[in-house]
């Protein structure tokens, strides 16, 4: 999907540039004089460019198009109700699509304590915020009073 999406956005990008380009070329090179009546090759320059800015313009469409159908269908884009397994899923928790501030906020908190619990019980035990790491063999840079003491996979990051 998304080489077609690259693909047909970079056609249009050409198609439109190239348009542009016949579009305006005989005033760019001269050969149009600014206040006289268009000459036949100016008028066959100036509209074929403006065929292929439009074709560019429908091709831009068709991929934008393209780009959200799947961007929806990953579920990043669209609140509408989406069929998983034959069952009807929608965003929220009680069904209707939205939930309240308060228990995002409470569904985020328990997420990142999970994932606190799940990282100390990976690197053992790990001492509280703020306290030095008593064993000796510990590579990781010193942290003054009160910084965070991060777990050893964060540790090479920062430094």
């Amino acid at each position: 999907m998304v080489v077609r999406i690259v693909l047909g956005t970079a056609w249009a990008l050409v198609t439109g540039f190239a348009g542009g380009w016949l579009m305006l070329s005989p005033w760019a090179l001269g050969q149009q004089p600014l206040a006289k009546d268009w000459t036949v090759v100016t008028q066959t320059e100036f509209f074929t460019g403006l065929g292929l800015v439009i074709l560019a313009v429908i091709g831009l469409a068709l991929v934008a198009a393209q780009s959200f159908a799947v961007l929806r269908e990953a579920g990043v884009t669209d609140r509408r109700e989406a069929t998983v397994s034959g069952r009807s899923v929608r965003a929220g928790a009680d069904g209707t699509g939205a939930s309240n501030p308060a228990e995002f906020e409470n569904t985020l908190m328990g997420l990142a304590q999970a994932l606190t619990r799940e990282l100390q019980s990976q690197s053992g035990p790990a001492p509280a915020p703020g306290q030095g790491n008593s064993a000796g063999g510990d590579s990781g840079p010193k942290h003054e009073q009160g910084a965070p003491e991060y777990p050893p996979a964060f540790r090479r990051l920062e430094g």
